[in-house]
């Protein structure tokens, strides 16, 4: 009886190996998949800040012999949103300004002529090619203008509207650059004492931007 117990042992053993290595019965080996990358959009809000030069002439009332160009930068804010390949959106900005002129307008009266800023509201229209962004802009334009003369100095706020356009590219999923070029004509203000002007006259300021931008969208 023991010697027969001990055969079937032994004959046991190499069945349950072999039964072991069954292919029906080996444990499958997990697939490796890729995390799949998030599908790019204009859509959302976004903050950010500019910088750039602006230069232009006073015009109307006299027109300034060395208009010179400054520096600009400032912030900006707004919101895209995107249709298919389309993308409108709203965005406003403010800044600084250094744009100076000066010159005589008649013999004699030397005059000088500022923009120290500047803000604008606009909307935006544009064509996305995934992470590239083709757009065009205008809407509203309001700017700090100041001529002065001697002791004689008159301020006040011009407004007008802005057009342009630029390009904006995504490098991630939040952070975008752009390049863009904005004309903005202020309209022409009533001088009230300044040398050189007739009272009454009137001065405004074809301004024009070329400027960069760095957003952070949300």
């Amino acid at each position: 009886m023991k010697k027969l117990l001990l055969s079937l042992a032994i004959l046991a053993i190499p069945a349950s190996a072999i039964a072991a290595d069954a292919p029906g019965r080996r444990a499958q080996q997990p697939v490796f998949k890729p995390a799949a990358m998030p599908i790019f959009t204009w859509t959302g809000f976004y903050i950010g800040a500019n910088a750039g030069a602006v230069w232009g002439d006073f015009t109307k009332g006299g027109s300034f012999i060395n208009p010179k160009t400054g520096f600009t930068g400032g912030i900006t804010a707004g919101y895209n949103h995107q249709i298919n390949d389309f993308v409108v959106g709203l965005e406003g900005d403010y800044n600084y300004s250094g744009l100076k002129g000066n010159g005589f307008v008649v013999p004699g009266t030397f005059v000088k002529g500022s923009l120290g800023s500047y803000g604008t509201v606009r909307g935006r229209l544009g064509m996305a090619f995934d992470r590239a962004l083709v757009y065009g802009t205008g809407g509203y334009a309001l700017g700090q203008t100041t001529l002065e003369s001697g002791l004689i100095k008159s301020s006040s706020n011009s407004s007008g509207y802005v057009i342009g356009g630029g390009l904006e590219y995504a490098f991630t999923q939040n952070i975008s650059a752009k390049a863009e070029y904005l004309y903005m004509p202020l309209g022409g203000r009533n001088l009230t004492g300044v040398p050189g002007f007739a009272n009454g006259a009137k001065t405004g300021l074809d301004a024009s931007v070329v400027r960069g931008g760095v957003n952070y969208r949300f």
